[in-house]
């Protein structure tokens, strides 16, 4: 058993027990704390099933290359001692904003809810996604700390949304050139880069936004940032104002890059991923060869995720791990009818989630799927539009170690260095010919 040493004393490495049933998840019972900011995080980790009746909030927050550093203390069912994960600091530090100080919070986080060194238990669980943001009553969106620019960005987006009546006059203010400004630097998090919150955020029922513990709702950003962009693309009235002023330098087109931050093309895109069906359910729009090719403004740090984060919110595709597809025949000739009808009409639509596979694969498979499922007339488009991005080995091979400890282990828990004391040089993996990269695009943001 291996074992942490933190806070003076030795406690043993929280141990994942295995699921008992394919449709569950596990859920983690974050503890109050009287000092939210420096009490240690204590929770309970336990199986629930899809169907009871637990009501859970999800969390989405940006993975990062951060090494686990921080503890989280977990209590188990029966008599013995407590055990310790290690987090990531700007994870260790989300909790924190959103534990409470009276009452326990349900939360189901990634990086702790799912065995991340166990490859089958991720292959099973990322199928699963869109059940688990689609059931959560919320979904927390952590950007990271707050600072003095995301309070006056998120006391303007309060103000827009209070005052639409008047936002052309707030348009025409100059003096709140500052909090335009903000609310761009809010844009910018790197939480509003990641892949999988395209669909975290399409799938929810409602979000909240946080930055520390200073929160907005989603759809109020959401609707702010459509009025930012709309106004500033039809008119740049915004980076008029902001040439006038002599603290930003005069620099004209100030604002021109807003309309392609990865804010923007969320916002959009969120908001015309489904429609809704005559009986109220949601219907995806796009063809997963859409999605991947068209918003590769959005990156992953798990490469394999380009295309897998994308697999619930398409038209043509369903999830599916890949030791289902993988199940053994059986012999009876009704289970073999089954089996033959089931892949007529319905496995044209399975994609298979399978983490050990080579990325290279991965990419081939999807590209191959592409082909497949294009009109004729169009069937190779997807040979000239750039999506795939550089692959490096040490990226790849982080990425497969999911931010563990076995993710590049320093002594000294440093980052790796040549014997010169410089970083290595980022050797990229080659790439076929027929996988288009998007750093090879004539035109990118």
């Amino acid at each position: 058993m291996s074992v942490i040493h933190t806070n003076g004393a030795t406690f043993p490495t929280y141990t994942y027990p295995k699921f008992t049933r394919s449709d569950a998840l596990r859920l983690i019972r974050l503890h109050p704390a009287a000092n939210l900011a420096h009490d240690d995080l204590k929770c309970d980790i336990s199986e629930c099933q899809f169907k009871s009746d637990q009501q859970y909030e999800a969390l989405s927050w940006t993975w990062g290359n951060e090494r686990p550093s921080e503890p989280l203390f977990v209590n188990s069912n029966d008599d013995s001692p407590l055990s310790v994960c290690l987090l990531p600091p700007h994870l260790a530090a989300a909790l924190k904003a959103l534990r409470d100080q009276n009452r326990p919070r349900y939360l189901w986080v990634d990086a702790i809810c799912i065995n991340q060194t166990n490859i089958k238990e991720r292959n099973d669980q990322v199928p699963m996604m869109d059940q688990i943001y689609g059931n959560a009553t919320n979904v927390c969106i952590w950007l990271g700390p707050d600072d003095e620019k995301s309070h006056r960005a998120l006391h303007f987006i309060r103000r827009i949304v209070r005052q639409l009546w008047a936002f052309d006059e707030i348009c025409s203010n100059r003096k709140l050139a500052d909090d335009w400004e903000a609310l761009m630097s809010l844009m910018r998090r790197p939480w509003f880069s990641r892949r999988w919150v395209i669909q975290e955020i399409a799938l929810a029922k409602s979000g909240i936004l946080y930055c520390g513990r200073d929160n907005v709702p989603w759809q109020d950003f959401a609707d702010a940032v459509s009025l930012f962009t709309e106004v500033e693309s039809a008119t740049h009235r915004l980076s008029e104002i902001m040439k006038l002023d002599e603290k930003y330098n005069h620099v004209p087109k100030f604002f021109g890059e807003v309309p392609c931050l990865g804010a923007a093309v969320l916002v959009d895109a969120s908001s015309n991923l489904f429609r809704k069906t005559n009986k109220g359910r949601r219907e995806p729009l796009s063809s997963l060869e859409y999605l991947v090719s068209s918003l590769s403004v959005f990156d992953a740090t798990q490469p394999r995720d380009i295309i897998y984060a994308l697999l619930a919110i398409s038209k043509d595709t369903t999830p599916k791990s890949v030791e289902e597809e993988n199940l053994p025949e059986w012999d009876h000739p009704a289970i073999a009818k089954l089996r033959s009808w089931a892949r007529r009409n319905m496995s044209s639509k399975t994609y298979a989630v399978d983490y050990k596979q080579d990325v290279v694969d991965v990419y081939k498979d999807f590209i191959e799927f592409s082909i497949r499922k294009s009109d004729q007339s169009r069937a190779l488009d997807i040979l000239c539009r750039p999506w795939a991005p550089k692959i490096t080995p040490e990226s790849d091979r982080a990425a497969m170690a999911v931010n563990s400890d076995v993710a590049n282990p320093q002594p000294n828990g440093g980052v790796e260095t040549q014997e010169n004391g410089q970083p290595p040089e980022q050797v990229t993996m080659p790439m076929p010919s027929w996988v288009p990269c998007v750093d090879n695009a004539a035109f990118r943001w």
